[in-house]
This record gives structure tokens, C-alpha cells and sequence, in this order.
């Protein structure tokens, strides 16, 4: 008989043949998006990319980490700051912290939940980690189905829709989210329309963010559609890498993605050696 591991990998490989089928089922999530909004054009002002505190079109930063608690400590001994850690809900594969970086945004510390039992490829990811990377970020609208027809516009997709109302998590959290794709997750930013923040993504502190860049090999195709959707941020030509700066109480901090990309590949290979996380 297989193994348990064998038989999570095989599962796991059934689960990435699927993919097609997935995508269509993601692609008529967002057709359905889409068609609520109708063919005229949008106005100018529905729809858009929003502008956080701190001037830059960040709602917030993902800075991955194999352990929450020791995450936090991390970031609270570079920027003098302590995050507050949100409730784990064991419904959840990941556990995160939060840390104020200027009005409507925050830096978000998360790594695998303990609570969480069964297999869930980003949570053995997250658990394989060496050091913290920057792994995501999202910018913010004020209108998610406006944006996804000006993604579509665009000749762009979103991905993997979900929305979450405060039934669905113990932090009382209420948005809808996706990714811009197609793309790796760390190049290409989340889309979110908050309804409702939790209490530890609205607590202030006293960093702000005052520096955000990337770069990429070939960032010309990124770049035209971020000047499509709005999206203030130019992709230099470069090595691949994400780069944010925080002014705290211990001075200027810098967090970084140095080539790190969340692949299917990368995925599969965690949950071979974490399949439990």
C-alpha cells in the first residue's frame, strides 16, 4: 500500500492536473463580476486603485515567516514596534500580526497556523522557510466588480475570488479579494474592497512606509498594465526583487523579496517535505 506521504503527494499532483478546470471555474467567477457592472464605461472615480496615508497605492504588504510568534518578535526587534497578533482561528491554515505602516495600511506578519490540521500547500510553504520574505502585496478599490471589468479592459484576469463576510472568521473581518493575474503571487498585487477591517489591521504605530519598489527582468508588459489599472508603481528592469522601507523608532528598516517566487512547482516540493505544514 502507498504511504501516507505518497498518497498526500499523489493528491496533490491529481489536485495540480485539475488546474484547467480550476481556472475555468475562476475565470467564470469573474466573468459573473464583470457582467454586474454592464458595458457602458466607467467613470473615472469608480473603480479605482486608492491611495493609503502614506502616498503610495499599498493597502498592505504579506512578510511571510516559518513562525508567527517568533515573526513578530523579529519585526518588533528591527523597528522598536510591537505588531499585535491577531486570534488563530483554527478554520484558517495561517496566523498573522499586524503592523500599523500609515492610515489604512499595514505590514502583515503571517505564517502557519498550529491549529490548523490537514494539508494546505501555502502553509507547508510557509512553514519551509529560512528567513522572512516579502511574499504578496494589495492594493485597495472602492469598487471590486468596477475594477474587474477594468482588469478585463485591460485584457487581464482576476483570480481566485473570494469573499469573506464576519461569519466566516473570528476577527470580524468583511471584504472580497483576488489576484491580478495571470503571474507569480510576489510580482502581480492582490485586488481587496474592504467592507470591514479587523481591530489589529486599524491599530496605529509609529512607522510609516516610505519606500516601495520592485524590479524584474523584463517589466515591460507589468508596467503597461499597471498604467492601465491605475496602479502607481514602476517595475524596474532588473533582478527580480521587492523591496519596502520603513521609518520606525530604530530608523529607516527595509524588508525584501530577493527573487523568491511562489510557484505550483514550489508548492508541491513543500508539501512533499511539510505535508502538515
Amino acid at each position: 500500500m502507498p504511504s501516507r506521504r505518497t498518497a498526500i503527494i499523489g493528491g496533490a499532483l491529481l489536485a495540480a492536473g485539475g488546474a484547467v478546470a480550476a481556472s475555468r471555474l475562476r475565470q467564470s467567477a469573474f466573468e459573473r463580476r464583470v457582467a454586474t457592472v454592464g458595458d457602458d464605461p466607467l467613470p473615472d472615480d469608480r473603480g479605482v486603485v486608492l491611495t493609503r496615508g502614506h502616498g503610495f497605492q499599498v493597502d498592505h504588504i504579506g512578510l511571510a515567516v516559518p513562525d508567527t510568534q517568533e515573526g513578530v518578535r523579529y519585526v518588533e526587534d528591527k523597528t522598536g514596534v510591537a505588531p499585535v497578533l491577531t486570534a488563530r482561528d483554527p478554520g484558517e491554515f495561517y496566523w498573522s500580526g499586524a503592523l500599523g505602516i500609515g492610515a489604512d495600511s499595514f505590514l502583515e506578519i503571517i505564517g502557519p497556523n498550529p491549529d490548523h490540521r490537514g494539508v494546505q500547500p501555502f502553509k507547508s510553504v510557509l512553514a519551509g522557510l529560512r528567513e522572512p520574505v516579502l511574499m504578496f502585496w494589495y492594493v485597495a478599490t472602492d469598487d471590486f466588480n468596477a475594477f474587474a471589468k477594468r482588469v478585463k479592459d485591460a485584457g487581464a484576469r482576476l483570480d481566485q475570488i473570494v469573499d469573506v463576510d464576519p461569519g466566516d472568521n473570528v476577527n470580524g473581518a468583511d471584504y472580497t479579494r483576488a489576484i491580478i493575474g495571470p503571474g507569480f503571487v510576489s510580482q502581480r498585487p492582490s485586488v481587496i474592497e474592504w467592507r470591514n477591517r479587523s481591530v489589529e489591521q486599524t491599530a496605529e504605530s509609529s512607522c510609516t512606509l516610505t519606500a516601495f519598489s520592485m524590479s524584474l527582468p523584463d517589466p515591460s508588459e507589468i508596467n503597461a498594465l499597471f498604467r492601465t489599472l491605475g496602479i502607481n508603481v514602476a517595475v524596474g528592469d532588473g533582478p527580480s526583487r521587492m523591496a519596502m522601507t520603513l521609518d520606525t523608532p530604530k530608523g529607516d528598516v527595509e524588508f525584501t523579496n530577493n527573487g523568491y517566487e511562489l510557484t505550483t512547482t514550489r508548492m508541491l516540493a513543500a508539501i512533499a517535505r511539510r505535508p502538515f505544514g
